[in-house]
């Protein structure tokens, strides 16, 4: 994996997100359909890819330039068969919408950053996840979303693809203040029918894994152990 050591070089170490890691192993099976909303550089795309195997799908979304060029080589570098590589970002409608180039987080660009690249206000095509389900005919078992703020958006979009399919969600929550279990994510998912856990709670981002109840069973069957949930 082709990685700026500087700055990821926990994705080598195995040190990177070690709670969100054990949640993708815990949750993916051979033979899944698995989205990676905001992919990056493709850490989670090629663990996912090992995980759901020959007979399983990875779809990963990176919007940002620069990520995107070296997710495309990762993805190369390890002649990726089960794994389709879309620039462009997951949101609440499909067509376009803008983003601002990070350039106060050094850690959210992953590649080289060319002179063609925009630094400022960029616009780029986006999709629904209901609409790109519906338009591949997919059914989607898991989703890892990562995605700087707009997971609410991208939850707004994918409301009939969780009511059909109950994937299983892997999401990183970023929120301002400090309280995250008053984001409006996992307050939505409850709503909705998912037994929210808490990954991890930090000061300006934490994890979740929300599963419907029926893979709770599934999950404490085969682990032998009941989990931890917060309703």
């Amino acid at each position: 994996m082709r990685i700026d050591w500087q700055i990821h070089r926990a994705f080598v170490y195995g040190s990177w997100e070690p709670e969100v890691t054990r949640a993708i192993e815990e949750n993916t099976r051979p033979g899944m359909i698995v989205l990676d909303i905001g992919a990056q550089s493709g850490f989670y795309t090629l663990l996912l890819s090992k995980l759901v195997g020959s007979n399983g799908k990875v779809i990963a979304f990176e919007p940002l330039a620069a990520n995107y060029r070296l997710l495309d080589e990762n993805v190369g570098l390890n002649r990726l068969q089960n794994v389709i590589v879309e620039h462009q970002a997951v949101a609440d409608h499909t067509g376009e919408i803008s983003f601002q180039f990070p350039t106060h987080e050094a850690s959210l660009i992953a590649g080289p950053v060319l002179d063609s690249d925009n630094q400022g206000t960029f616009t780029v095509d986006c999709v629904s996840l209901d609409d790109f389900a519906s338009d591949r005919q997919i059914q989607v078992d898991l989703i890892k979303m990562d995605v700087e703020g707009a997971e609410d958006s991208v939850l707004e979009g994918a409301l009939k693809s969780l009511e059909r399919f109950h994937p299983v969600l892997i999401i990183e929550l970023h929120h301002d203040g400090g309280q995250p279990r008053r984001h409006p994510v996992p307050l939505r998912l409850q709503a909705l029918g998912y037994t929210v856990e808490w990954l991890s709670e930090r000061q300006l981002t934490s994890h979740i894994r929300a599963t419907w109840p029926m893979q709770d069973v599934v999950k404490c069957a085969s682990h032998g152990t009941h989990s931890s949930t917060t309703n």
